[in-house]
């Protein structure tokens, strides 16, 4: 049988010979300055099985990833490991496996951590609406013992599963028992939280004030939160002034009752 001699040489050239054939046959190799790979002929990516393919194993001009035009490039040689990747969905790590993915699940989700991993996910608590209200009508107030309206304000509510906390601030003029209770109601809810006011026996502006919170009220839309007063023996009233203004003394401005609603879920 005939040999074959591949023999090289400084030139970048070898010689194929067959021992028992006339004549030879001259194969050109790359020179120092050429490529060892072709840039124009496809490379297929499941044939890079070993190693990291960083820049200085890539030939010297010529090729972009556009010659990859076949296989999945795994993660160990620096690709993805997938060869599709659903619009919008959040990319994980996944140690030298294909990466994972998070869909963005419901509307209003967030992407939440589970100690583990991440997850979408809805919040736990989240605050919809925040607004103050006011109202600055004067008024007399008379001694009672039966629930009284002191002020009222009107919030409009947006979620039929959410609740409301409010900070009540109400000035009052001129201190007249602190024998009494004070309740609060948002539309046809039943009585709940409870105001208070520091007793002086002083004549002159001091605030009612307090927080209160409202939760499994279901119904939406604009109503009134009404915030009252009474004694439950002797009839009281926290003062005789609500909202005060110059008519119950010259150095007065008029005040203003305000309650800021947080509506959360």
């Amino acid at each position: 049988m005939a040999s074959v001699v591949i023999a090289g040489d400084v030139s970048g050239t070898c010689t194929l010979q067959a021992a028992n054939a006339a004549g030879t046959t001259v194969l050109s190799l790359p020179t120092t300055s050429g490529t060892l790979m072709s840039t124009t002929t496809p490379i297929n990516a499941s044939s890079i099985t070993s190693g990291t393919l960083d820049a200085a194993r890539l030939p010297t001009s010529g090729v972009n990833a556009s010659t990859i035009t076949a296989g999945t490039l795994v993660v160990a040689q620096g690709g993805t490991g997938a060869n599709s990747l659903t619009a919008n969905n959040v990319l994980l790590g996944n140690g030298t496996s294909a990466v994972q993915v998070v869909a963005p699940g419901t509307a209003n989700n967030v992407l939440t951590s589970n100690g583990t991993t991440w997850v979408s996910s809805a919040p736990t608590s989240k605050v919809i609406n925040v607004e103050t209200v006011t109202n600055s009508t004067r008024a007399s107030l008379s001694s009672v013992t039966t629930p009284t309206t002191l002020v009222t304000f009107t919030y409009n509510k947006q979620s039929a599963s959410s609740s409301l906390i409010f900070i009540v601030v109400i000035p009052l003029y001129t201190n007249f028992s602190s024998g009494l209770a004070c309740d609060l109601t948002y539309g046809t809810s039943s009585a709940f939280g409870s105001l208070a006011i520091t007793y002086t026996g002083q004549a002159g502006p001091f605030p009612m004030q307090g927080q209160a919170t409202l939760t499994g009220y279901t119904t939406t839309g604009s109503q009134t939160l009404t915030v009252r007063y009474y004694s439950a023996s002797t009839p009281a009233a926290p003062s005789t002034i609500v909202n005060p203004n110059a008519s119950d003394d010259s150095r007065n401005i008029q005040q203003v009752s305000t309650v800021t609603v947080i509506e959360y879920s």
